[in-house]
């Protein structure tokens, strides 16, 4: 018989806190998050009864906040645009403030915020050695990752940006209205992508996370034809050092493929790759790895 104690108690808990309670004590709610995961990974609990703790949350929590709004996933997928932009504008709600600010201080962010940084070093390192490049990026947060960057690269760098939705086309083209002389949309899925051209750099954040071992090969394998002889493709995969995984997957709902170095290294492997031409970075929150990956092109 499943033990629904846990569950039971984070519903009620967060049901009473969120309506009645402006002084949250989050170290009890992580607390309980902590032990729902303990639970489902003992399989005490099933996944299917989660959906007990989002069944009361009030409707204005959902509509109103940040963290609401990536519960409620209107979109489809978590890393939409309107989430990322509440995270790169550090959002906080009139309503439920305390409940932002717990998201915005949170592992996830910090590392979600991490990623436009680490985009602008990619791209500074690059041009130490190349006059100019050409950059694809498929990532939701391609709006916010280049106005940094092309504030200080547009005399160096062209970006062509894959997007399938086109409410986050419309946004990511307001973001970078300054540099679109340097911006080219394309609106189609990755799953279904083929480029005309090919790339000194092939950022992907936001994909590989979601695939299982053997599409991760299938697609990793897809992309490689994607870049320049002496390109580089970087891909984003979450950690499993990632101190947000439980809130992620018991609140939030949000399920990704937290994977280690070693994992990441041998899945690169099997595609071919000599440890030689793969290269791992951490970022700072120890949530994501960046894995480099250089290979010369047999023609």
């Amino acid at each position: 018989m499943p033990n629904y104690n846990s569950i039971q108690e984070i519903a009620h808990t967060l049901h009473n806190d969120i309506r009645n309670n402006p002084n949250i004590d989050f170290n009890r709610i992580n607390t309980l998050i902590d032990n729902v995961a303990s639970d489902l990974r003992q399989k005490n609990n099933h996944k299917s009864e989660l959906e007990l703790i989002h069944q009361f949350l009030p409707h204005d929590f959902i509509n109103d906040s940040l963290i609401g709004h990536l519960i409620q996933k209107p979109y489809g997928y978590p890393e939409d645009f309107r989430f990322l932009d509440g995270i790169h504008t550090n959002f906080i709600s009139d309503n439920y403030p305390n409940w932002d600010q717990f998201l915005q201080n949170s592992s996830l962010a910090k590392s979600l915020r991490f990623r436009k940084q680490y985009f602008e070093k990619t791209i500074e390192d690059t041009l130490r050695e190349k006059s100019k490049i050409n950059a694809l990026i498929i990532a939701a947060d391609s709006g916010h990752l280049l106005p940094s960057t092309l504030k200080k690269y547009a005399k160096s760098m062209t970006v062509d940006i894959l997007e399938w939705n086109d409410n986050a086309v419309h946004y990511n083209k307001v973001l970078t209205q300054k540099w679109l002389p340097n911006i080219r949309f394309f609106k189609n899925s990755f799953m279904n992508y083929h480029p005309e051209e090919k790339y000194d750099i092939v950022w992907i954040a936001g994909i590989f996370d979601y695939l299982d071992n053997h599409s991760f090969e299938e697609h990793l394998n897809r992309a490689l034809s994607w870049k320049k002889n002496k390109g580089e493709i970087i891909l984003v995969n979450f950690s499993p050092n990632n101190a947000s995984k439980n809130i992620m997957e018991i609140l939030l709902n949000w399920k990704v493929a937290h994977r280690s170095k070693t994992e990441l290294i041998n899945l690169a492997y099997h595609c071919g790759f000599h440890r030689s031409q793969i290269r791992l970075e951490t970022d700072i929150t120890k949530s994501n790895h960046f894995m480099h990956l250089h290979k010369n092109m047999v023609h």
